[in-house]
């Protein structure tokens, strides 16, 4: 016994062919809401209705307009259809709206559904055998080729329980939509009701939402709380895949919502203006499609324009397909996997459809096999061969699970395990939480030894080269955090079991808080750089607690613009301390003054500037900065103009 699930089942067909007079007769609802409608006589936005099969599945019937200006409405309705119902007036037969009809649920994969000739106490037998021969012809090749074919009447009844039991076994061959999933709903219809507030109304295409969720408008980005959720009127605490639904948003106000913009569990979708597709012409379009030919793109409820980007060829012709990449005007989310029909710009007619191969791409160049081989790995790959392509593409950036969800190429249960798997057997590595290809790991360690090797080349006096000139070489782009993370992977993989357990090229990588150095953590002075170091530490020793100026050191010394360096490695070796910026002390000749101030402190509770430079022979010049410096290490305390032990000193009383 299957489960009773919640199916879409729309009907398509001709203006005034009798679909809403069907869609009435099988369910008891007048789809003809609108005032205007129900004066014309034909539907111009959907409706729905709600219907109980005999097996227990509960249909939601989509009425969409026949009328070919009407026709984004239809495509609207058609995008969220598990079956379709083609419907032909036995007394017209195959009109052209029938055709495109049926072409635009051809491109929307729908899985199948059942032929419908209505009308038929209008017409005689031999009528109706010349319309079934028509719809031999033009269901040939289609989805709905040997698919049941019903003759009723709606105003009689005739064949109204023959379409109910073909209905239930079309339904009964259909996969159930996946309800562990995040939920995404495209809107087709957005209004206000007093004391009720903002909802939206669509065919929920996957997952499940209750009051109180959180979810997210795209592409707009903007987040609001369900106050509340119906089905076909009836308010529920639960609304599932495959049920036309309308939710009552809280947060938000009616212009930020619009008609084409998706509803979605917030995080797992990125809007793009750019879908790798895999793109397909009818074989019944006039001509063929030039490269760069500006359409109408057709996906859920919304319409954009855009421009189709073959990638292998000039033109395509009717009846073929090819990898394409569509350039879109507004941004899109999407999903792989998606459906999308095509329309031409002017006048609209259908041209073809796509399915999504990768909802965030890059820029594509033509021409390139490179890039064909990805188009073809994204059309036939497997979840690991698409995951680890995700990886490779995504470089020395990486890319964390959420970033991968967001990608969308693989399905959300299936995502964790995978890259653990990858992790596992080394095909990729973890780094925090984020994960890069292995080789591609490889690559980056010896990318970055050499660009530190280079660097301390001409530069043999730095310790090694900055983090943020590093990271911007190998074109990192991400977070400090993250390359930060890389950074210290690669360290320990160059560093771990010694240079035997490196890859032949690698070299050691060695951290520093702002700096990175390769080869050892020592710098390789030559000899006439150490003599100028010594000497450079011998005039400081010298000065002792009266050093000259920083420039008078370096015209002593004769280094130019490598003062600079010279005064870095003597503060790093601890030879050197920079008291201000303007006075550079010895360490043994500070160590001196800090030992006769301590004493002094020992004894004293309060030093004056005078009693400081009696202590010390020391001139204002040197007397001040000095203060400032004991200052800020906490050895005294400033109290007016005079000093107090300082913290250091206090505690360790």
């Amino acid at each position: 016994m299957r489960p009773n699930r919640h199916i879409i089942v729309g009907t398509a067909g001709h203006v005034d062919h009798g679909k809403t007079e069907l869609v009435k007769a099988l369910t008891g609802v007048n789809t003809d809401r609108l005032k205007e409608e129900q004066e014309r006589g034909i539907s111009i936005e959907l409706g729905f209705a709600e219907l109980v099969l005999p097996g227990g599945d509960r249909v939601g019937l989509v009425d969409v307009p026949g009328h070919e200006r009407f026709v984004k409405a239809m495509v609207a309705g058609a995008a969220g259809m598990d079956l379709g119902l083609l419907v032909i007036a036995a007394d017209e037969g195959v009109m052209p709206q029938t055709r495109e009809h049926l072409d635009i649920l051809s491109l929307l994969d729908l899985k199948g559904g059942v032929v419908v000739l209505t009308k038929c106490d209008l017409a005689d037998e031999e009528t109706l055998e010349v319309v079934e021969s028509e719809v031999e012809d033009l269901v040939r090749g289609t989805f709905l080729e040997g698919a049941r074919r019903v003759r009723v009447s709606a105003r009689t009844g005739l064949g109204l329980g023959d379409l109910r039991a073909g209905l239930d076994e079309a339904t009964s061959r259909l996969p159930t939509r996946p309800a562990d999933t995040y939920f995404r709903l495209p809107v087709d219809r957005v209004f206000t009701l007093p004391g009720v507030g903002l909802l939206v109304t669509g065919t929920a295409w996957a997952g499940r939402v209750r009051e109180g969720d959180t979810l997210e408008v795209l592409p707009a980005g903007l987040e609001a709380r369900v106050r509340g959720v119906q089905v076909h009127g009836e308010k529920r605490d639960t609304a599932f895949a495959g049920e036309r639904v309308a939710v009552n948003l809280h947060g938000l106000k009616q212009g930020d919502v619009g008609r084409g913009m998706l509803v979605a569990t917030p995080g797992m979708l990125r809007p793009s203006f750019m879908l790798d597709v895999r793109l397909g012409l009818l074989a019944s379009f006039d001509r063929p499609l030039r490269n760069r030919t500006r359409v109408r793109i057709h996906h859920g409820a919304a319409e954009l324009l855009g421009r189709v980007v073959l990638l292998d060829r000039e033109e395509l012709l009717p009846g073929e397909g090819a990898p394409a990449q569509l350039r879109l005007e507004q941004p899109l989310a999407a999903e792989r996997g998606d459906r999308i029909a095509l329309r031409t710009y002017s006048p609209m007619h259908a041209l073809g459809g796509a399915q999504v191969l990768d909802p965030a791409p890059t820029k594509h160049k033509r021409f390139r096999d490179d890039v064909l081989e990805e188009m073809a790995l994204k059309e036939s790959g497997g979840p690991e061969d698409l995951v680890r392509d995700a990886l490779r593409r995504a470089g020395v950036q990486g890319a964390t699970a959420g970033e991968l969800r967001a990608s969308r190429l693989v399905p959300d249960a299936a995502l964790g395990g995978l890259l653990e798997a990858l992790a596992q057997e080394g095909a990729a590595a973890r780094v925090g939480e984020t994960y890069y290809d292995s080789e591609c790991m490889r690559r980056v360690a010896r990318e970055a030894g050499r660009i530190a090797a280079e660097f301390q080349r001409a530069n043999p006096l730095a310790w090694g080269i900055g983090r943020a000139e590093l990271q911007e070489r190998l074109g990192h782009r991400a977070s400090k955090t993250r390359f930060g993370e890389l950074l210290e992977a690669l360290a320990r993989r160059g560093s771990a079991g010694g240079a035997a357990s490196r890859e032949p090229d690698d070299e050691a990588l060695f951290l520093r808080p702002d700096t990175v150095r390769v080869g050892s953590p020592d710098r390789q002075l030559s000899g006439a750089d150490r003599d100028r170091l010594e000497r450079f530490e011998q005039l400081l020793r010298q000065a002792g607690s009266s050093p000259p100026l920083p420039s008078e050191l370096e015209s002593q010394l004769g280094l130019g613009p490598r003062f600079a360096a010279f005064t870095s490695l003597l503060e790093e070796k601890g030879a050197l301390v920079r008291v201000a910026e303007s006075l550079l002390y010895h360490r043994e000749a500070l160590d001196g003054i800090e030992a006769a101030l301590r004493s002094h402190l020992e004894t004293h509770d309060l030093m004056s500037m005078a009693d400081f430079k009696n202590l010390t022979g020391l001139s204002r010049k040197y007397a001040v900065p000095l203060l400032e410096y004991f200052d800020r290490r906490g050895v005294t305390a400033r109290t007016g103009d005079n000093r107090r032990p300082g913290p250091l000193l206090r505690s360790a009383r």
